[in-house]
């Protein structure tokens, strides 16, 4: 197994896991010993301290890696990994709220990976940090360059980030009212689920997400035929949410309050929902009780 396949194992549940997927990574340093190696390593145990918090110690590794760069012979791999050391020290820059000076590493990383080969995955990655850390319409371009970029590439790993592109530019493209474009992404991103073998529950999620955008361009009907097919999966609240608003659009008065009450019951257990979405909360009570 190569280093970066290695890597990317132990990387398996970094968001699910940090504390474990840390532990791991430490444990890779008694095997990895080469400046090589241990600059590849160092920026991802980084990440997972930028995950837990600990900002001050993450930016100690990737200053560590950094300095066996002179250490290391010219090649593909030593480029991914100085992408790798610029993504991490933009990572931990924009989770301890200092965005602006995540900005240029993460530039670097794209600047650097392009035409690179191997680098693909990091590339897309790239693409998608500076998309989160941009205003709208700069957001819009850096995920439409970043999703050509993994439509472009064989390699799995980095056209594995389209289904997150094509929502998380769906959404913005939504919120701007343009909802047809809107829907075209979010079918894509269905399209990609499914030729994936993404779970139920992702695939679950981009359903509604164009039934969502079907709604918005009033295509009731449409909408609802999704959604009456996912509230076979009961214990979504968002499901019943939207089944609320299409049948009130619809004028299927009766089954307003039916839906609504199985809102509630989901959503006010939803902390998140409760404290973020509170008109929208309350318009489901409301119509939930009748009062």
């Amino acid at each position: 197994m190569d280093k970066i396949t290695e890597l990317f194992d132990a990387l398996e549940h970094l968001f699910s896991n940090t504390k474990d997927t840390q532990a791991k990574l430490i444990a890779l340093k008694e095997t990895w010993s080469t400046p090589t190696e241990l600059a590849l390593l160092l920026p991802q145990i980084a990440r997972t301290y930028g995950l837990l918090s600990d900002f001050e110690n993450g930016h100690k590794l990737v200053s560590e890696a950094e300095q066996l760069l002179h250490q290391i012979p010219d090649s593909n791999l030593k480029t991914i990994i100085i992408v790798r050391i610029s993504l991490e020290r933009g990572r931990l820059y924009r989770s301890s709220g200092k965005k602006a000076e995540s900005i240029p590493f993460f530039q670097d990383a794209w600047d650097k990976s392009l035409g690179v080969e191997g680098a693909d995955y990091f590339l897309v990655d790239a693409g998608h940090m500076m998309a989160l850390v941009m205003e709208r319409e700069q957001r819009l371009n850096w995920y439409e360059k970043s999703i050509a970029a993994a439509e472009k590439s064989t390699d799995k790993k980095a056209r594995g980030w389209l289904g997150a592109l094509y929502n998380n530019s769906a959404w913005d493209e939504h919120d701007l009212g343009n909802y047809q474009k809107a829907l075209e992404l979010f079918q894509k991103g269905l399209d990609f689920r499914i030729s994936n073998n993404d779970s139920q529950r992702t695939i679950n999620i981009a359903k509604w997400s164009v039934a969502r955008a079907q709604r918005s361009l009033g295509r009731y009907q449409e909408a609802l035929e999704i959604q009456e097919e996912l509230a076979n999966h009961p214990n979504d609240g968002y499901v019943f949410e939207e089944l609320l608003e299409l049948y009130s659009a619809l004028d299927q008065k009766e089954k307003v309050q039916t839906v609504a009450k199985k809102a509630y019951e989901l959503l006010s257990k939803d902390d998140w929902f409760v404290k973020n979405e509170a008109a929208r909360f309350e318009k489901i009570k409301t119509l939930a009780l009748g009062s």
